[in-house]
């Protein structure tokens, strides 16, 4: 086999080991959402604009990737699926919020080789009950991981955002009710 018929075989093969790894079984945002709802609403879209522009470069210390985030509402409860940034990949994550605290949190997609634990029920579960604090912190403190500490941190930010995303609604929802 010549050199250039190794490379590409060589390459081939890398290509397919890291496309394995970079696709774990996930579970689907629509799922996620089914399992927050009893009757799952349609989804809504909050374009991010204007003085939530701000206040989400105030969370997350840059602009969200997209322009509009998709969401679902009943009453005072709303589910978030939002993207977030680890060491080399994107990931998603899903927040329910009721009532201004987060009442579910699960990592949905997770790409990295390293700090899987994020995905881990007994990380999660440090998000529930959380809540705002002085307007975009959390009024509690959340545990790294070690290895994960890009996702960890990132992971807090969009427990944040989805509050913040949260209170938005619900404070421009009463606002049109006025």
């Amino acid at each position: 086999m010549s050199s250039d018929g190794m490379r590409a075989l060589i390459g081939g093969a890398l290509f397919c080991g890291s496309a394995l790894l970079a696709a774990p079984p996930d579970r689907a945002g629509d799922d996620f959402v089914a399992a927050a709802f009893l009757a799952p609403p349609a989804p809504a879209t909050l374009e991010i604009a204007g003085t939530l522009t701000a206040a989400v470069v105030r969370v997350l210390g840059h602009s969200y990737p997209d322009r509009a985030v998709s969401y679902w509402r009943t009453g005072d409860k709303t589910a978030w699926i939002l993207r977030g940034r680890s060491k080399s990949h994107p990931f998603t994550a899903g927040f329910v919020v009721e009532r201004g605290r987060i009442v579910r949190s699960e990592v949905l997609t997770y790409r990295e080789r390293r700090g899987q634990e994020i995905r881990s029920q007994r990380f999660l579960r440090q998000f529930i009950g959380a809540a705002l604090r002085d307007g975009h912190d959390l009024d509690r403190r959340i545990d790294g991981i070690t290895g994960a500490t890009i996702s960890v941190k990132s992971a807090h930010n969009l427990a944040r955002l989805a509050l913040v995303f949260d209170a938005f609604v619900c404070e421009r929802d009463v606002a049109a009710d006025e």
